[in-house]
């Protein structure tokens, strides 16, 4: 392994009889955040200082919502995030240079309409390539 890295997953669950009329459904995200800083362990890694660069990501469904926070020493390219068969989480990327950027998704828009969206492009359409950038 090159560095360190650490996953935390910060889960709420919804309740049944409450809409939720925020569609983002900020507030519940806070939660699942906020309960990994409520967690010893978790706080511990998530204040680490030998940790330098984090990634995040949301997922919901109507039952619940949750946060993975990955946490490393090196800078890194997420390219695919999925599931296990014994319910972990597996993350697979590229470790970039010091000098390296990385991009994980983007939406393009149009010039004249930011609202207008044109495409959306994720990790499975982007590579990163050391002799280029």
């Amino acid at each position: 392994m090159i560095g360190e890295q650490k996953v935390l997953q910060g889960i709420a669950y919804l309740e049944e009889d409450i809409v939720s009329k925020d569609p983002t459904k900020m507030d519940e995200f806070m939660d699942a955040h906020g309960l990994l800083l409520e967690l010893q362990y978790e706080l511990g890694q998530i204040t680490d200082k030998a940790f330098t660069h984090v990634g995040v990501g949301f997922a919901s469904n109507e039952h619940k919502v949750k946060v993975v926070e990955m946490f490393s020493t090196k800078p890194l390219m997420v390219s695919n995030i999925s599931a296990t068969e014994d319910g972990l989480i597996e993350l697979r990327g590229t470790v970039l240079d010091k000098a390296g950027v990385g991009i994980y998704a983007a939406r393009i828009v149009a010039a004249s309409n930011m609202k207008k969206e044109l495409a959306v492009v994720g990790p499975s359409a982007i590579e990163s390539d050391k002799n280029t950038g």
